[in-house]
């Protein structure tokens, strides 16, 4: 039933990280069990198949309009307002993934979320200026 719906798999599963992140991927991140779907009707079929099994319930990122979005507005490959602090990194920019298009799944999760080497280089840039 599910063959033509394009589910391309478990988000956390469609990427990868370094191992000195994944502590803080997987804090930051709520969306590594959403499932990744081609394009709407895809996740229509799989919403339909697990009512019609009883399955339960989950969320999906539908592919195609994250794709949509951020190639619309730019955001996704565009300077993080304010700028990124020394010692620190955008995790969105960690991530590798095997298809391109995978990136705009990831966006969406992690937006412009930064990763720093230590608690007290994250306070000092968290409530610094407009912050």
């Amino acid at each position: 039933e599910l063959a033509k719906a394009g589910v391309i798999g478990r988000l956390g599963d469609l990427g990868a990280i370094d191992e000195e992140y994944d502590v803080a991927i997987s804090t930051a991140c709520g969306h590594l069990d959403f499932i990744v779907v081609e394009n709407q009707a895809g996740g229509k079929a799989c919403l339909e198949y697990l009512k019609k099994h009883n399955l339960g319930r989950t969320t999906f990122i539908i592919l195609d309009k994250m794709i949509a979005m951020w190639e619309t507005t730019g955001k996704m490959d565009a300077p993080v307002p304010g700028g990124i602090p020394k010692k620190a990194q955008r995790l969105f920019d960690l991530v590798a993934v095997s298809d391109p298009r995978l990136r705009a799944a990831f966006y969406y999760s992690l937006r412009n979320t930064l990763v720093t080497t230590d608690l007290d280089t994250a306070v000092g840039f968290a409530y610094q200026g407009d912050r």
